[in-house]
């Protein structure tokens, strides 16, 4: 039976948890812990006044869940891990809490300039950041399979360490002229990933190790970069005399490495198969 979205009524300082089967459980916020109510029927939770800080919301089991209200008392939510499965239409945010808000289907810090956490829900493919971000969290798209492009405004400065880890769906990652670092273990197991567009302010790249995304097989890295230059999908220094990043879903069984190259970085063919 499918359950209608759980409305936030007056009764502030109780977890109400709504399950597939229509039943509705509440406690008292100081009766029971998040932890508690995880199940893999879980539909909607609503969490109580009262609370401060949560520093694991762990939803993995929960491929049901579709909506989740957070109260104007929660100051502090270190990470946010859903099902691969999950299909979450709402995540609601107290109109007083001076921390967090929700809009157009992810969750922001107040002012809106980070993006901390996008829902995971079938119905989007496309999401476009709203302009004013400047940072997108540390997991901001991890596991949201249905997703297939993303565009990233002019202005982001900051992009998470696993943003867009486990995205099975994502085809393609184009990065602003606003970027100067890029951590590319921030893209490992997206299996569709074909290719990335690196802009001209990159300056440096942090971890390389790529795992698991065995059909990206091009990194565009645009002409006008003083420090970094693509020849053929590689990654190279200006100079090319360091090859830094081999594309690890390139088909070919050979390669011959450029006469110009001097050293091979640590991670350069890390998991290529």
């Amino acid at each position: 039976m499918k359950t209608k979205t759980l409305i936030y009524d007056s009764k502030k300082d109780y977890w109400i948890a709504t399950y597939s089967d229509g039943s509705v459980q509440s406690y008292k916020y100081d009766e029971i812990f998040i932890d508690d109510l995880i199940n893999p029927e879980l539909v909607g939770l609503i969490i109580p006044e009262g609370i401060v800080t949560i520093e694991y919301f762990k939803f993995g089991k929960c491929p049901k869940l579709e909506s989740i209200h957070i109260p104007a008392s929660l100051l502090k939510i270190v990470s946010i891990i859903y099902s691969d499965r999950s299909n979450l239409h709402s995540i609601t945010v107290d109109q007083n809490n001076p921390q967090y808000c929700a809009y157009e289907n992810a969750l922001y810090t107040k002012d809106k300039r980070e993006l901390i956490r996008f829902h995971n829900n079938c119905d989007i493919s496309h999401f476009v950041i709203p302009s004013e971000v400047s940072e997108i969290g540390s997991e901001a798209f991890k596991l949201c399979q249905y997703l297939q492009t993303v565009e990233i405004p002019l202005g982001v400065k900051s992009i998470g360490e696993r943003a867009f880890q486990c995205c099975k769906n994502l085809k393609e990652i184009i990065l602003p002229n606003s970027i100067d670092s890029f951590n590319l273990r921030s893209i490992s197991w997206c299996n569709s990933l074909e290719r990335i567009y690196l802009p001209k302010s990159i300056k440096e790249f942090g971890d390389l190790d790529i795992i698991d995304c065995e059909e990206l097989n091009n990194f565009c890295m645009d002409i006008s970069n003083p420090y970094f230059c693509s020849v053929d999908g590689v990654i190279f220094n200006k100079e090319k005399t360091i090859l830094i990043r081999y594309p690890p879903g390139k088909k070919e069984t050979s390669y011959s490495v450029p006469e110009s190259v001097l050293i091979i970085g640590e991670y350069a063919f890390g998991n290529c198969k």
